[in-house]
């Protein structure tokens, strides 16, 4: 998915960094440094698996959930990464779901799981 997303953003001039299973841990730190510090950079496309732990992320205030994922904590954890102590800005998250696929059939089941579960 972080494929066929970033492809178009390069296109459209947008600067962005990746992290995902692929890269290092000092290749994750060097794009966390640039997405931090360098005002051109707007943009982080990471995995779920890369970018919703353990790191800090409030120079971000907008996160976008392109695929869902198996356990809705782990959602929760990536949008913590951004909205924590230290945050400045107000926090929007948007999760994206395909209409009549498996993507809807798993959100509805999982929200009635985490309704069950926290009830």
């Amino acid at each position: 998915m972080l494929d066929l997303v970033q492809k178009p953003l390069l296109q459209a001039g947008f600067q962005c960094v990746r992290i995902d299973g692929q890269y290092s841990i000092k290749q994750r730190e060097k794009a966390l440094s640039i997405f931090a510090n360098d005002t051109c950079c707007t943009i982080m496309l990471a995995s779920l698996g890369s970018g919703g732990e353990g790191i800090d992320l409030i120079s971000a205030n907008h996160v976008h959930l392109l695929e869902p994922h198996w356990n809705p904590m782990a959602e929760e954890q990536a949008i913590a990464r951004v909205y924590r102590l230290g945050q400045q800005r107000q926090v929007t998250a948007t999760k994206y779901i395909t209409p009549d696929s498996i993507e809807e059939v798993s959100t509805i089941y999982l929200g009635l799981f985490v309704k069950v579960a926290t009830s």
